[in-house]
């Protein structure tokens, strides 16, 4: 019909039964959707991905606390670099990694996306260890 080829990628069949988008609902529960989700191991958030997470932890966990918001300097890879960059700029030693809740700040743990997380913290999840 005319109004199936003015609607583009959409089919004949959506486009007279007046949907929207196609495909089966995902029916499955709050805790079964995050089961397998990457989460932050510094802050407990989940995300969609692990590119993501890692895009997350850049920005709250592997900044410099030290250093100005508008600097470029003190933007850290990971939590190792982090490390490096406190010693060397500001001759201190990293206490604690920023913004992590009570009991996960340890930046000695090399936590970067999913990899480094402490297997008991995935055992606790329900997520088996990823071994590489």
């Amino acid at each position: 019909s005319a109004r199936a080829r003015d609607l583009g990628p959409r089919s004949a069949r959506h486009a007279r039964a007046g949907r929207g988008a196609m495909g089966r609902k995902k029916v499955a529960t709050a805790a079964a959707a995050q089961g397998n989700r990457p989460f932050c191991y510094f802050c407990d958030r989940t995300f969609e991905d692990e590119s993501i997470l890692i895009q997350h932890q850049r920005a709250k966990h592997f900044r410099c606390p030290e250093c100005d918001d508008t600097a470029v300097r003190g933007k850290c890879e990971s939590v190792q670099g982090l490390i490096v960059h406190t010693l060397k700029v500001h001759n201190k030693t990293l206490a604690r990694v920023p913004n992590a809740l009570q009991g996960r700040e340890n930046p000695e743990l090399n936590v970067y996306g999913m990899d480094g997380v402490p297997a008991e913290v995935l055992k606790a999840r329900g997520i088996e260890q990823h071994v590489p």
